[in-house]
């Protein structure tokens, strides 16, 4: 998995072999309404797997990461299942 925003992404991150990978992509719009993220340019047109939607959001008065998973919980514990060695 790589995670990165767009700004690195596209400078560091341009070769077409890292599109492989599963995104976890930092993108933080002005609407949380917003549906996706801005993608880095050799991952426009592919699916993002998580998205880090905000760095400062709060819930119950405790400040978080707003990340999202772009699927359903079982193709998360899929996911998860795949990666353990």
């Amino acid at each position: 998995m790589i995670y990165t925003n767009g700004g690195t992404g596209n400078v560091y991150l341009n070769n077409e072999k890292f599109a492989t990978y599963p995104l976890w992509v930092a993108n933080y719009p002005r609407d949380m309404k917003t549906k996706n993220p801005e993608m880095p340019g050799i991952w426009k047109g592919t699916k993002w797997l998580f998205w880090q939607k905000s760095q400062t959001y709060k819930i119950d008065g405790m400040g978080n990461d707003f990340d999202m998973f772009n699927g359903t919980i079982s193709a998360l514990k899929a996911f998860i299942k795949s990666t353990k060695k």
